[in-house]
């Protein structure tokens, strides 16, 4: 009685938990789908249940897995974050995290997994945002005629363009190490131009000095 009732807990807890989890065979079929997972990919169980789970994925993915993680982690029996793609039945892709132990029988053979995938299609979306922004900045600067440089709180130099580094021969190493205003002053830059936009937190341009006749 203790144990029915001990795993109708556990049906019920992996069914309804809201993170998609499944589990496959040997072969790599779903034999298990919890209803989240059902619910983001858009599917009834009847079309999954039987299926290879990388029927699921997207081309890539699909052959990484297959030529690679899966055999992978039949030997080791488990996998952490690894990222890959699953298609919904609209055909939306979605970014996930997949990890996943293996439970094996007495003979210690690969017998089923518990997969648990982790959706991070909104969080990827936001880290490929802010990598275009960040190269389209770093493309301006560069176009610069001027030098250029910016600093961060600590008055650190973090971001400087060519013309920046022609302009003062020490900054390369200024950048590298992570030096303050007090170097630039010593690498002979006016003290007025980086304390100014330092306080206002920007970056300070100087000006390409007059060539000598």
């Amino acid at each position: 009685m203790a144990l029915r009732e001990s795993e109708e807990r556990y049906r019920t807890l992996y069914s309804n938990t809201p993170v998609m989890m499944h589990e496959i065979d040997s072969d790599g079929c779903l034999t298990n789908v919890n209803n989240y997972w059902l619910e983001v990919l858009g599917y009834e169980r009847d079309e999954v249940i039987g299926q290879k789970a990388i029927r699921f994925m997207t081309e890539e993915s699909a052959r990484y897995v297959a030529k690679t993680t899966l055999p992978e982690f039949i030997k080791t029996g488990r996998h952490t974050d690894l990222p890959l793609q699953f298609v919904k039945k609209t055909g939306q892709v979605i970014d996930v995290l997949l990890s996943a132990v293996a439970e094996r029988d007495e003979a210690g053979e690969f017998a089923r997994s518990l997969t648990v995938l982790i959706d991070i299609t909104e969080r990827k979306k936001a880290e490929d945002a802010l990598r275009e922004s960040e190269e389209r900045f770093r493309g301006a600067i560069e176009s610069l005629q001027e030098g250029f440089a910016l600093y961060d709180a600590e008055d650190r130099l973090v971001v400087m363009n060519d013309e920046y580094r022609r302009l003062n021969t020490s900054a390369q190493e200024i950048f590298d190490k992570g030096l303050c205003y007090e170097d630039l002053l010593r690498a002979n830059i006016q003290r007025g131009a980086i304390a100014d936009a330092i306080g206002r937190e920007e970056a300070f341009v100087r000006e390409r000095p007059e060539q000598h006749r």
